[in-house]
């Protein structure tokens, strides 16, 4: 069986990690020295959890023009 925070992140953080909800909302997310974090709610049974974040890598980088 699988917990809480493996089922979360298995859904890729799109389902509420108590009842499979979708229905979850967050605020921020707030930035940190090493990542940043988010309080995250469940909008059908009222769990609450906080995401965490760290940089893993960077997209579409363009270097200006000289």
């Amino acid at each position: 069986m699988l917990s809480p925070e493996q089922k979360y992140l298995e859904s890729g953080g799109s389902k509420c990690p108590n009842c499979d909800s979708t229905s979850i909302t967050g605020c921020g997310p707030v930035e940190m020295d090493d990542g940043a974090w988010q309080n995250v709610e469940c909008e059908d049974c009222g769990a609450t959890w906080t995401d965490t974040y760290t940089l893993t890598g960077i997209m579409n980088y363009e270097k200006p023009a000289v």
